[in-house]
């Protein structure tokens, strides 16, 4: 509980207060480190569990490959996965490769992420290819996003969030005919992407946020907090990644 919700020193006294500890307790601490950026501590940790003796399961290497996969530990994080298998005769999952592609894809080796799944026994579900098609738009790589694209469209052709995606990809590079027909796909087949959606509890009450909603009772307060925390932020030297927010901006451009 306290780790979800940031509150890692308070997850982390309790686990020092805790006199039996299990492999349960070990794959909360290290997923919830890993999640949280900190790779070094998830590590040590899983060294923490080996002197104690406690055997890793399937989910202990999802979340520290997991682990790895944020904080950059490229072979590290290999090592791991062919110990998982050679020291503890645990065979990979979906989960595990998703990891693995995901591994490769946030450091930039995104061919690397490809021929790992080539590679791969079973045929890579939707969240394996969806995680290496994102890290296409940040390394601009096209190619590669409109050959995963087509494999996912076949698997998953109704949801419309990796149309949106492949579209941003165009966009990113300035490639104004294929947004507009990606757009003219989505709309052809009827899509409809959901906006997010979040809720949040203060005391009793339970409030929900819609993407882009401006009809919440206290938007305008909400806006102004933001927008001191914006200025705080910047004070602090925090660069806003306005990409996205310039490639919406030209898409409704260049098509309307």
């Amino acid at each position: 509980m306290y780790c979800k919700c940031g509150c890692l020193e308070h997850g982390k006294k309790v686990y020092t207060q805790m006199i039996n500890r299990d492999i349960v307790t070990y794959n909360t601490i290290i997923a919830a480190l890993g999640m949280h950026g900190h790779g070094n501590q998830a590590v040590m940790f899983f060294d923490h569990m080996k002197k104690e003796r406690i055997n890793p399961d399937r989910v202990t290497f999802i979340a520290l490959l997991s682990a790895c996969s944020h904080a950059g530990f490229i072979d590290r994080g290999f090592s791991y996965y062919n110990s998982m298998t050679e020291d503890y005769g645990i065979l990979p999952d979906m989960e595990h490769y998703s990891c693995m592609v995901d591994l490769y894809a946030r450091s930039g080796y995104l061919d690397d992420a490809w021929e790992f799944i080539k590679s791969m026994p079973v045929d890579p579900d939707i969240d394996v290819l969806g995680s290496l098609l994102s890290a296409c738009r940040i390394y601009k790589r096209i190619d590669l996003a409109e050959f995963i694209s087509m494999r996912i469209f076949e698997k998953k052709p109704e949801d419309p969030g990796y149309y949106v995606l492949l579209s941003n990809i165009y966009a990113a590079v300035g490639r104004w005919a294929d947004v507009k027909k990606v757009r003219a796909m989505i709309k052809d087949k009827g899509l409809m992407k959901k906006p997010g959606n979040s809720w949040v509890q203060v005391g009793q009450c339970i409030h929900s946020f819609l993407a882009k909603d401006k009809t919440y009772t206290e938007h305008g307060m909400l806006q102004d907090i933001l927008r001191i925390l914006s200025l705080e932020m910047r004070e602090e030297g925090y660069i806003p990644d306005l990409i996205s927010l310039a490639e919406d901006d030209n898409i409704h451009e260049h098509i309307n």
